[in-house]
């Protein structure tokens, strides 16, 4: 197994828009030399941020979720409700707050979809978060439901979400529709007149957006239309889109009147302009090829070559074959497969109690009791349904880049198991021509009912590389009782947060894939929806964990990249990736007995959060160059910009504030900015020694965006008191 190194929140209800015009103006500025990009990781220790500006040195300042990594791995696209990212899409600073140069007065836009450029570290809009009325008698109310849920193509170009904001002429409902972002072409003020975004949920045939019934009531800007899955909904070449409907009747695909059910599956040719039904009713011959069954309210997966779909859907028997005896449930959901651009595709399962791919099956097939330990040719994999012990309603499955291998969570266990506990579980099947549904699938993890609290929580979400070598998900269980993939390293102690973990496929090991930068437990979770490179060598994923970089003090969920390793030691990093990335990284060089934090201060000073082992006195200083004129020359000459005191009563945070000094105030209004390195030293009672740490900082003239800003370079390394 190749060790690693390097949650996420739901969006926030409305009300969280509103509360985010007085969140920080300014955020924590430690950072790390760019030596220090590159550790040790699981096995090692730690992650690298990619929710984060470089430019101003700020994490988000709320929360972030659904990290896509490209599949070169050189962007990360994440959906996050922060309002301190617009500055490159020629935001304005009102009040403190960072605003999207489109966003008309009296508005807040909450966050959006991002691009991270692992290489060059630079940050960029893909498209808008939610915009709420802030003043006047609509205060609260939504103006349009912003970008959700994105996926990101092979080479970052292109990026798919939904939303209801209008951004093309065509699109003149209030309903959410999908769409794709080209990132090569450069937004304007005006969304609808930049050419960067096409249409998705579009009518086949052309590119007019879909109209839908109307909901009543009515949820202005934010009405049921279209929607897409995070991670998994492009091809590679960005050419290939799968969606699905929601709630309201549409004229999909082609239809002149707005008859078509909801819970339909769709794919989009977006270089043809066609737009097909995946899910048909093959019981029916009304409509070409079948009438829309419906039923898709989970999640779907296009492969990487755009030939295969695999979906999670209900009336699964009108779809595809089931054998006598196996009773379906209309409303259970199924696993479902298909490669759609074949001639007379068929839709098959990919698991379960029947096996009606097996040759030694009668066509007919025979009776299937639901006895989990009977065997014979037309019996299934599966001791029961896939989602009998626990619903599969929201598991995504994984897909190679051909679709023909599948990753799966299903709520049962390999026939003719019977000790499975309630919960989902990870295999691995392949849909290969002639492969049977026994021959093709493995199960790769089992939940046991042992007295081992750690070995019974479920698995909770999966993604498979599309190499088809790496699998990563994400489970509070701690406790893995299989012996193929053989689990290696260590495990948390209890079940108390869910952790990310790694099936190396090719060495079969399994292992817990980031630990905190200083090597102990995350003390928060792993998000769901992890995302994986070409070659399963860099996973993304989000948490609310604060000790996977040093330094991290938002409170927000993040988005985190991890890089593997080989097993014999630290593998070369994709040529240029992280190269520059500034701010927030895997290790920086303050100690960990004396920790320097760098945030704004309302009025203007450097707030130091100094983080100490115990009692002392603390001393800080801020140095910094200032030019004098003396006749035609000028000198430039180190002087103190700042400086206190205080005392740390015990082990923890202590808060220090350093003001300019007076004067020193036309030098700053002169230049607009004086840099500083600032300097703590704690003295501890005797005879425990002195400690010293360092960040470089910027004191920034008033109207400007930020007060503070500057990247740690503590060494905090004690020294003889």
């Amino acid at each position: 197994m190749r060790p690693l190194r390097a949650i996420a929140l739901l969006p926030s209800p409305l009300a969280a828009a509103l509360a985010s015009v007085a969140l920080l103006a300014g955020s924590l500025v430690l950072a790390a030399p760019a030596h220090a990009i590159y550790g040790p990781a699981a096995g090692g220790f730690g992650a690298d941020i990619v929710s984060v500006d470089n430019a101003s040195d700020e994490q988000g300042n709320a929360g972030t979720v659904d990290a896509d990594i490209s599949a070169d791995g050189r962007y990360v696209v994440f959906q996050t409700r922060a309002t301190n990212f617009f500055e490159d899409d020629g935001g304005v600073v009102e009040g403190g707050v960072t605003k999207p140069d489109s966003e008309p007065p009296g508005t807040l836009r909450e966050g959006g979809i991002f691009r991270y450029d692992r290489v060059t570290g630079a940050i960029q809009l893909v498209a808008d978060g939610s915009e709420a009325h802030t003043e006047g008698p609509e205060k609260g109310t939504l103006i349009f439901r912003g970008a959700q849920n994105p996926s990101v193509s092979a080479d970052g170009r292109y990026v798919v979400f939904s939303t209801a904001q209008q951004l093309v002429p065509g699109d003149t409902n209030e309903n959410v529709d999908v769409y794709v972002r080209d990132m090569d072409v450069p937004l304007t003020a005006a969304r609808k007149d930049s050419g960067a975004y096409t249409p998705v949920s579009a009518r086949d045939g052309g590119d007019e957006p879909a109209t839908y019934a109307p909901r009543n009531p009515p949820l202005p800007g934010a009405n049921p239309g279209a929607e897409v899955w995070p991670n998994t909904s492009i091809s590679a070449d960005g050419r290939f889109v799968v969606f699905r409907t929601t709630e309201l009747k549409s004229n999909l695909p082609d239809h002149a009147t707005v008859d078509t059910l909801p819970g339909q599956l769709f794919v989009r040719d977006l270089q043809a302009h066609t737009t097909t039904l995946l899910s048909r009713d093959t019981t029916t011959v009304a409509y070409p090829s079948g009438d829309p069954a419906g039923g898709v309210t989970g999640p779907a997966t296009i492969s990487a070559d755009g030939t295969t779909v695999a979906w999670v859907a209900t009336n699964a028997s009108a779809q595809t074959r089931f054998l006598p005896g196996e009773s379906p449930v209309s409303d259970q959901p199924y696993y479902l497969w298909r490669r759609w651009q074949e001639p007379h595709a068929v839709t098959r399962r990919i698991t379960g109690l029947a096996d009606p791919d097996d040759p030694a099956c009668p066509f007919g097939g025979e009776v299937i009791p639901t006895e989990p330990t009977a065997t014979g040719p037309c019996y299934g994999p599966l001791s029961e349904q896939e989602s009998s012990l626990s619903s599969i309603a929201g598991a995504t499955p994984g897909l190679s880049s051909d679709g023909y291998t599948v990753a799966f969570l299903a709520g049962a266990a390999l026939r003719p198991n019977v000790t499975k506990s309630n919960g989902l579980d990870v295999f691995l099947t392949s849909m290969a021509p002639g492969v049977t549904r026994k021959a093709g699938t493995r199960e790769l993890t089992l939940g046991v009912s042992s007295g081992n609290p750690g070995s019974t929580p479920s698995i909770d979400s999966l993604a498979l590389s599309p190499d088809g070598s790496t699998i990563a998900f994400t489970s509070l269980r701690d406790s893995f009782v299989l012996p193929e993939p053989k689990p290696i390293g260590a495990f948390r102690p209890q079940p108390t947060a869910s952790d990310l973990y790694v099936i190396d496929l090719t060495a079969d090991t399994l292992e817990r894939a980031v630990v905190g930068n200083e090597g102990g437990d995350l003390n928060e979770s792993v998000s769901v929806n992890p995302t994986l490179t070409q070659d399963g060598s860099t996973v993304a994923f989000a948490s609310l964990a604060s000790n996977l970089i040093f330094g991290d003090a938002n409170g927000a969920s993040d988005a985190f990249t991890a890089t593997l390793q080989a097993p014999a030691g630290t593998a070369a990093p994709p040529e240029g990736v992280n190269a520059t990335q500034g701010g927030f990284s895997l290790t920086a060089t303050a100690s960990p007995e004396l920790g320097l934090h760098v945030k704004l201060g309302k009025d203007g000073g450097l707030v130091l959060l100094v983080e100490t082992p115990g009692p002392g006195t603390l001393t800080a200083r801020a140095r910094g160059t200032i030019a004098t004129k003396s006749g035609k020359k000028i000198r430039k000459k180190q002087v103190l910009l700042a400086h206190a005191s205080g005392a740390a009563r015990s082990e923890g945070t202590t808060t220090l504030t350093l003001h300019l000094a007076s004067k020193y105030a036309k030098d700053l209004k002169r230049e607009g900015k004086l840099k500083a390195l600032v300097t703590i030293s704690f003295t501890p009672p005797a005879p425990a020694e002195a400690l010293s740490s360092e960040a470089s900082a910027t004191f920034v003239g008033a109207g400007a965006k930020k007060a503070a800003k500057g990247s740690s370079k503590g060494t905090g390394k004690a020294k003889k008191g």
